[in-house]
């Protein structure tokens, strides 16, 4: 009986196994952008987690200084190392005493920015960050500021780097003229962006208030920054004026 039964035996044919081989590719295709999402999605809110902690150290940071939002300088070079030369307070080392947790100054879908990269942007192991300080409020009382809750404080750069920028940045010294609070990636290119475009089309964004949330990149205004006059994305950013007054 076992004689029979191993002559009836029979193995997979050449045919069979292609077409299991192409149904397992085809759940493949069809499995892994699925699980990229997922990821993605994951990074999203962990993107968001950051935010949130941020916005709880700058809670704590206005109440300790008089509530007045940290300082004003833009392109600091390993923003959260103070014993470097040349090194200014900024918006983001400012508050590294209440967040005690380097990693949450940036996004972790945003790649780094390594070696070669101009004007010493490159990250290092105490400073990573992909998020742009909001050069309208900074080194400003939040007395000043009418609604804070719908004001950005920060929002999301495309990478990751060892240098505090601002965006929108003032373009003169008594903070009349603001510049670039949007940016494309390719210069003609308006549907590549360079800020609040981590995320399925839009990134996470931190108010003044502390609170963080997403938005989509093309829902994005100038009074978000608390700037006029009120627009949206457009080609070619121009000069914007703070909204409201007293400037300081």
């Amino acid at each position: 009986m076992s004689q029979h039964h191993a002559m009836t035996r029979r193995a997979f044919t050449l045919i069979e196994l292609l077409v299991v081989i192409a149904i397992i590719a085809i759940l493949a295709a069809i499995l892994f952008p699925v699980f990229a999402q997922a990821r993605e999605r994951a990074r999203a809110t962990q993107c968001l987690s950051n935010l949130k902690q941020v916005g709880t150290g700058l809670m704590m940071y206005v109440q300790d200084y008089d509530e007045w939002n940290p300082p004003l300088n833009d392109g600091v070079a390993n923003f959260n190392d103070p014993s470097i030369a040349g090194w200014r307070p900024n918006f983001l080392g400012s508050l590294s005493p209440y967040i005690k947790n380097a990693k949450v100054f940036g996004c972790p879908s945003a790649p780094d920015v390594t070696t070669g990269a101009p004007g010493n942007q490159a990250v290092t192991p105490l400073s990573r960050s992909s998020f742009l300080g909001n050069a309208v409020v900074l080194e400003r009382s939040v007395a000043t500021i009418p609604t804070p809750a719908g004001i950005v404080y920060m929002q999301e750069l495309f990478n990751a780097r060892g240098t505090a920028f601002v965006r929108p940045r003032a373009n003169n010294a008594a903070r009349t003229d603001y510049r670039w609070w949007y940016f494309p990636r390719t210069n003609g290119n308006d549907d590549i962006w360079n800020y609040t475009n981590m995320h399925f089309g839009g990134g996470n964004v931190l108010f003044c208030d502390g609170h963080a949330k997403q938005l989509h990149v093309k829902f994005m205004r100038s009074s978000l920054f608390g700037l006029l006059p009120d627009k949206g994305i457009e080609p070619g950013p121009t000069a914007y004026n703070q909204a409201w007054s007293p400037a300081f």
